[in-house]
């Protein structure tokens, strides 16, 4: 690719004054996501932070990529705390259990079958509950709960911005 190229998608740099205003705004932003987690209770509010940290620097917010985003989300939980409710009815046989059914998922996912449902989102859900910290201390449902309003809040939230600046363009 030539350096003509390159310059030509470049977005223009933002001036301190538009980064420091934007700073602002994230952290009113993540103020208001923490005083909602607080006020329903929502301990687990990692998952909701994970969620928008995922759609956006790697599906760059797009809309059209918040159902597989939402729904691989999901399965990356499930998946990630199966493993203490296998062990519950399995017994030892459990670790084995799991190991095939990850070893099924990473298969389908390197066949690009159920895109909406095994994607990198649901890897990255799956690693972080497999955490042993995490997989120890966090209640599956507090985490879905934490994932779940991540979503309503900030998908809300950047879909409302973005409907309102399309409008906003429409008008002009």
């Amino acid at each position: 690719m030539s350096n003509e190229t390159t310059a030509t998608h470049a977005q223009p740099a933002m001036t301190p004054l538009i980064a420091l205003a934007t700073v602002i705004g994230v952290v009113v932003v993540i103020a208001v996501f923490l005083a909602v987690c607080h006020v329903l209770g929502i301990t687990e509010y990692w998952a909701g932070f994970l969620f928008v940290l995922y759609w956006g620097m790697i599906e760059k917010v797009e809309v059209s990529r918040l159902p597989a985003t939402i729904v691989g989300g999901v399965v990356g939980l499930l998946l990630g705390f199966a493993t203490p409710l296998l062990t519950g009815v399995m017994g030892e046989a459990a670790g084995l259990v799991f190991l095939v059914i990850v070893l099924v998922v990473i298969f389908c996912m390197l066949m690009g079958w159920l895109k909406i449902a095994i994607n990198a989102m649901t890897m990255i859900f799956l690693t972080v509950a497999t955490i042993p910290a995490v997989a120890e201390q966090v209640a599956p449902f507090n985490a879905m709960a934490g994932f779940a309003t991540g979503v309503v809040f900030f998908a809300g939230f950047i879909c409302a911005g973005k409907a309102l600046k399309a409008r906003k363009q429409r008008v002009v």
